[in-house]
């Protein structure tokens, strides 16, 4: 199918942002007093698709990781704007090896999006979260050339970053919190961060107080621990670090992990530290450009950490992440020489061989949306 006739194509075309967002379908609607056929009771508790599903509203960015294994997305969306805004910040997992929608990826919760993603931190009492009132920032940052995504923002007097990575391979998607006391005296500070997945894929959702881990378990495998030795578990979904006495000017370090498809087991087979250097030398050997135009460096890092994140470890690669789920030959050409300049030889090589052995045909004809058509049809 030519391109131009599947954006075309009704009840495709509409979910792509800039032509009309999935709120526009009618079953995404906001329902009104007179849909509600069955029991009246349901005026009163409507249960409702969270509009974090929505995929484009002005201003929104996305901050992309993966290795191959494993794609995490951080939601950032500024315009708090209208009756049913976007969650401000979220975060969300899937496996690289499957396509997904924005609404079945594995921390969409449906009634709740993105929101149960976000740490709480207290400080002496008082609990404080990452909100537009609290917020300082959220950039890129590539201490040893690894890509990591940082997000400021106060608690108290206290000044939190996270940062998040993933290493060069695994199921795995480290979360480390910093709490700098910039207050003029001590002060107790906890971590709290729930795992509360989608209800669509997990249905086994449960923490292990002993194992000191919350895990999901469904159509997918989720996991989410901590490295602290102060760490336990609260309730069913949660997970608390006792952080204890920050003094004024110092400063406190916590991990979280969350690890995907049992890819957990790699942690006891070695350490953080490990772990971090060997993807220190993997980024290493790949190509950095660095210029007098911060625009442009910044364009080449968020582009190379593209490319890495959204390629699977086999070749498989969304032409359009969490609208099409389907694979072209052409963009994988062109995301192959990507590769190519950035250093990425082995990733474009499976790319290529990926397309050779299940993308062309016998006859020579390349598949087109992930489907084979007749030649009139051929990209």
């Amino acid at each position: 199918m030519k391109r131009r006739d599947f954006i075309k194509t009704p009840a495709l075309g509409l979910v792509l942002p800039g032509v009309a967002g999935f709120h526009h379908l009618s079953f995404a609607e906001e329902p009104t007093p007179e849909s509600y056929q069955y029991h009246p009771d349901i005026q009163k508790f409507p249960q409702r698709l969270h509009q974090d599903y929505i995929t484009y509203t002005p201003g929104i960015e996305y901050f992309i990781l993966g290795n191959g294994d494993l794609i995490a997305v951080l939601q950032y969306s500024p315009e708090q704007k209208g009756e049913h805004p976007l969650s401000f910040l979220g975060l969300t997992l899937m496996d690289a090896e499957r396509f997904a929608r924005k609404w079945s990826t594995y921390l969409f919760h449906p009634e709740g999006g993105l929101r149960h993603s976000m740490i709480r931190v207290t400080v002496s009492g008082d609990t404080y979260s990452a909100t537009p009132d609290t917020f300082q920032s959220v950039e890129w940052k590539y201490p040893d050339k690894v890509p990591v995504v940082s997000l400021k923002w106060k608690a108290g007097p206290c000044e939190v970053e996270e940062e998040m990575f993933v290493p060069h391979k695994g199921g795995l998607l480290f979360r480390r919190v910093t709490v700098l006391n910039r207050g003029s005296g001590g002060c107790d500070a906890t971590i709290d961060l729930g795992l509360v997945p989608s209800f669509a894929l997990f249905d086994e959702i449960a923490s292990d107080p002993k194992a000191r881990t919350v895990n999901a378990h469904g159509y997918a495998r989720l996991k989410l621990q901590s490295t602290h030795e102060k760490a336990e578990t609260s309730g069913r979904y949660g997970m608390k670090l006792s952080i204890g006495k920050i003094a004024a000017g110092a400063k406190a370090v916590a991990e979280l992990v969350y690890s995907i498809r049992g890819d957990e087991s790699l942690l006891a087979k070695t350490s953080v530290s490990k772990i971090w250097k060997e993807t220190v030398a993997y980024w290493e050997k790949k190509d950095l450009v660095s210029t007098s135009n911060p625009v442009l460096d910044h364009m080449y890092g968020v582009s190379r950490t593209g490319l890495k994140s959204l390629v699977a470890r086999s070749g498989k690669r969304d032409s359009g992440f969490w609208m099409y789920n389907m694979e072209w030959v052409r963009d994988d050409v062109m995301v192959a020489l990507g590769m190519l300049h950035a250093g990425f030889y082995e990733e474009a090589r499976t790319l290529l061989v990926k397309i050779l052995d299940k993308s062309v045909g016998e006859d020579g004809r390349t598949i087109e949306s992930s489907r084979w058509f007749g030649y009139d049809y051929t990209e």
